[in-house]
């Protein structure tokens, strides 16, 4: 199963057990690390914007645009929030023909790259896209992240049941599984579940790319086990 069609299996219940919550937090963190304390009268692209919660958030104040390899994704930021440009695009080639102060990759979309050289070309798509004095802010699983979470299962509640996401590494990709149980039969629905594969490199081997690229890159860690990169 690609990225694509999982994250078209699970979009009808993703807010359920990502949602806004999370997206507020994300951008307060950010803010801080980035000493962005207003993100105001800027240009703002999200790549792997999922359902939008995040450029919900900032689309009164700034020009806001949105991409997601998911069409089913962009069709739900597309009905909660009118004010920004959302369209389907592909991390590592998507063109817009403009750049932008700030992008955002968050949610360790990045490690969904399952090869080194699709970090890179990402990299220096996103590069292209951003003005001078802009800033890229993304996050990503370490490998240590994946050590941590292998063989473990979460179990969140949401609307008519709850979401089961667990974990297995294999050769340092992490396979997810994701899959919504309902109460009645705690059985899922065909359309209902995701297997979703991410992989990741050493922090020096991404240090050393980024650079290749961007002056300065600031990294930290974040209470999640990912890490935070803010490149200029």
């Amino acid at each position: 199963m690609t990225t694509q069609n999982s994250y078209q299996n699970i979009a009808s219940f993703y807010d359920s057990f990502q949602g806004s919550a999370r997206a507020k937090n994300y951008l307060k963190l950010i803010k801080k690390q980035a000493g962005l304390e207003h993100i105001k009268g800027l240009e703002v692209l999200e790549v792997a914007c999922g359902t939008g919660e995040i450029l919900k958030l900032l689309s009164d104040q700034n020009e806001t645009f949105g991409i997601d390899i998911s069409p089913e994704m962009i069709k739900l930021a597309r009905q909660k929030d009118k004010k920004s440009t959302y369209q389907i695009g592909d991390m590592r080639s998507f063109d817009l023909g403009k750049k932008f102060d700030l992008i955002l990759c968050p949610y360790d979309s990045i490690n969904h790259l399952l090869s080194f050289s699709d970090w890179e070309k990402t990299f220096a798509n996103i590069k292209n896209h951003l003005k001078d004095k802009g800033k890229f802010i993304f996050d990503y699983n370490t490998l240590k992240k994946f050590k941590e979470i292998d063989g473990k299962e979460i179990k969140i509640e949401v609307d008519e049941g709850f979401v089961l996401i667990s974990t297995k590494l294999k050769n340092n990709l992490c396979y997810w599984h994701i899959e919504k149980k309902l109460l009645n039969n705690l059985k899922s629905e065909k359309d209902q579940t995701a297997e979703v594969v991410e992989s990741s490199f050493s922090k020096d081997e991404i240090l050393t790319l980024l650079k290749k690229y961007y002056k300065n890159v600031a990294t930290f860690q974040m209470e999640s086990g990912r890490n935070l990169l803010i490149c200029e």
